[in-house]
Order: C-alpha cells, then sequence, then structure tokens
C-alpha cells in the first residue's frame, strides 16, 4: 500500500500519465530496448507506448527548447 501512494504522488508531482510514469520507470531498472520490448515489459499495447514516448520526448523537447 506505501508503494502504490508514493507512485500515486510522484505521478501527481511529475505530471506524468499511467502509461508514461511506468515508462519512465521501466526504462530506468532495464537496459535499451525496442518498443515492442517496452511494450511487453509494461503490458502494454504498442501503439500506445508509441504514442506516450512521443509524448515524452516532445514534452522533453519543450522543457529544454
Amino acid at each position: 500500500m506505501l508503494r502504490r501512494g508514493a507512485i500515486l504522488r510522484y505521478k501527481r508531482l511529475t505530471g506524468l500519465s499511467s502509461v508514461e510514469f511506468g515508462l519512465v520507470a521501466s526504462l530506468g531498472r532495464r537496459p535499451p530496448m525496442s518498443v515492442a520490448r517496452l511494450a511487453e515489459a509494461v503490458g502494454q499495447d504498442k501503439g500506445q507506448i508509441s504514442r506516450a514516448l512521443a509524448n515524452l520526448l516532445s514534452r522533453a523537447d519543450r522543457e529544454n527548447g
């Protein structure tokens, strides 16, 4: 229950969706991988993962640009 609470708190603080938060957490724990492998690792659809990654990259570009 504490882990779930911590996850919800960090999601709110970062403004990430559940899928985006899962991607960031997964990428931090695993070596680089393809979208297909990443989708399998987090249990999501490849299309959903691809859109979430594009959104994260776009957000990073806006914040750094």
